[in-house]
């Protein structure tokens, strides 16, 4: 499959949503339908709105996979007031879903944040991130995303920046990054994580460092 690598679109956004419904499977663990959509929305918006690197891999038959990151040495695109604002979208559209008690929904946003909470024992955010890496399934023993991997490091690099991390699931993605010179610098219990790959599921961050010029 002839595929190219270009910047992200936003008119790839729905593409770039239904990929990752697809790789995490969100209808089998978030129900209703509407707060499916409404986590899938956060998750992939949510990862953009982070980011300030973002490609994706074009094939033939659209949008085959992508790279959102974090470059702490460059400034996001979206400011102060537009992540304000994608919160609040956020809360709206949760607190619309029908067919799912107030009791839910704000048992989820606790979730969220004991997600972070437990995150930030091991680092908090602020250091240049992989936020979000998908590739489709027929494609990714292609080294697509190992090649999406390198040209994230190497705008971090230019910049200076000396690490990488990304934050991923024991049972998923880490042998990937492991084979791609990561190492684990620790892992936390994540509600999160184990809402949407089960009871005991471990999140860990890890981390590239890079050779200073």
């Amino acid at each position: 499959m002839a595929t190219v690598i270009r910047d992200y679109q936003k008119k790839d956004y729905q593409a770039c949503a239904a990929l990752v419904g697809q790789t995490w499977q969100f209808s089998q663990h978030f129900s209703p339908q509407s707060f499916c959509d409404v986590a899938q929305y956060a998750y992939t918006h949510g990862s953009i709105m982070g980011s300030n690197f973002a490609r994706v891999i074009e094939s033939n038959k659209g949008v085959a996979g992508f790279l959102f990151g974090r470059n702490e040495r460059r400034p996001l695109a979206a400011g102060a007031m537009q992540l304000v604002l994608f919160e609040l979208i956020f809360l709206k559209r949760l607190f619309w879903v029908r067919s799912m008690s107030l009791r839910r929904k704000s048992a989820f946003i606790g979730i969220l944040k004991r997600h972070e909470q437990n995150r930030s024992k091991v680092e908090r955010r602020g250091a240049s991130e992989i936020n979000l890496l998908v590739i489709e399934q027929g494609l990714q023993r292609q080294e697509q995303g190992r090649h999406l991997l390198s040209l994230f490091i190497d705008d971090c690099m230019e910049h200076g920046v000396e690490r990488v991390i990304v934050e991923t699931n024991l049972t998923q993605a880490s042998g990937f990054y492991e084979k791609c010179g990561f190492l684990k610098i620790g892992d936390f219990v994540s509600p999160l994580h184990e809402m949407a790959m089960g009871s005991g599921s471990m999140a860990a961050l890890y981390e590239c460092k890079l050779p200073i010029p």
